[in-house]
């Protein structure tokens, strides 16, 4: 007979004697075993995304002071740059 076709029979999915115990055990001993893995390595992640937020979060006022001192510093630049560019003009008489 083709596969697919069902003539009343009851072809339900079962666990045959055919499959040993221990390889059921096994197989879910590895489903639980790769969860708890998964588990741990995300928790491990996690500690170590709040590692970095808490860092983030101290230098943050750095960054803010940095960011204002280099503003200054293009503002003293440029007033430099106006004071060379009036000593090196030749003077008018």
């Amino acid at each position: 007979m083709p596969d697919g076709i069902n003539n009343g029979n009851n072809d339900h999915w079962h666990i045959s004697r055919g499959i040993p115990v221990a390889l059921i055990i096994s197989m879910l001993l590895m489903i639980v075993g790769q969860t708890a893995t998964g588990a741990w390595w995300a928790s491990g992640i996690d500690k170590r995304m709040e590692e970095v937020e808490k860092i983030q979060a101290q230098t943050a006022p750095q960054a803010e002071r940095l960011t204002r001192l280099e503003e200054k510093v293009v503002a003293v630049q440029a007033g430099v740059n106006r004071i060379e560019a009036l000593l090196t003009k030749p003077a008018v008489r």
